[in-house]
């Protein structure tokens, strides 16, 4: 069992898909994981909400087996949204995150009918989760 994730660029933001081997599908509205918000500085960012009593739910710091500085950030409907520390930044939104069925399918749709190309592909085997308990 795998959980394998691939980010694609459409124009300037990243779509991230995220397949869990051995997971055919998911009904609509449970795929969803997480947006991201990009910024010049995270750790400013997360003080700024959490002067305004926002509920950060990770701490600003590089992400796992990188150095990307990210945070996560629930908000008061319980969406989970990330903040990613971008030197330079086309626009507020970074990134959105799915997860899918099936991998290949998906990059087909997204490469060929939407223009956008593969920048990462990940394997990680050790990252196994079913969708309704992956806290994020």
């Amino acid at each position: 069992m795998s959980m394998f994730y691939l980010e694609l660029v459409l124009k300037n933001h990243i779509l991230l898909l995220i397949y869990n081997d051995g997971v055919t599908s998911y009904n609509i509205g449970d795929g969803f994981v997480h947006f991201s918000i990009a910024t010049q500085d995270v750790y400013k960012l997360v003080e700024h909400i959490r002067a305004k009593d926002g509920n950060i739910t990770r701490e600003p710091g590089p992400v796992e087996h990188g150095t990307t500085v990210t945070a996560f950030v629930k908000d008061h409907d319980g969406y989970t949204f990330a903040l990613i520390q971008r030197s330079s930044i086309t626009g507020p939104f970074a990134q959105v995150a799915l997860h899918v069925g099936d991998l290949d399918r998906a990059i087909k749709l997204y490469e060929n009918n939407l223009g956008s190309k593969v920048v990462r592909k990940d394997n990680r085997p050790d990252k196994k989760r079913k969708f309704n308990s992956q806290i994020v």
